[in-house]
């Protein structure tokens, strides 16, 4: 498969409605990280302060592209195919 681009990204999301993009889920207490959307402004929310401290960061839908494209071609094919089947990775 090749590799996935911003704004296929960014388009998908769109058509999904998608406000959230989950990311993984903390090793500690399990709070789904994630990239939250809003228009065209994108976030990092590492939710928990686990790590301790609490921290979101500006983001971008290229940031999402390569959370994609750093996975296997055979991976990176199934996550793109649940992804614009409506499902935003983790919930």
């Amino acid at each position: 498969m090749e590799s996935i681009t911003a704004s296929q990204v960014k388009d998908v999301a769109t058509e999904n409605g998608f406000h959230r993009i989950g990311h993984h889920k903390c090793s500690m207490c399990g709070y789904p990280t994630g990239y939250v959307i809003d228009g065209d402004h994108v976030a990092f929310d590492a939710g928990c302060d686990c790590t301790g401290r609490y921290s979101s960061r500006p983001s971008s839908f290229d940031d999402i592209a390569r959370n994609f494209n750093m996975q296997t071609p055979e991976i990176r094919a199934r996550m793109w195919e649940d992804f614009k089947a409506g499902k935003p990775l983790i919930d």
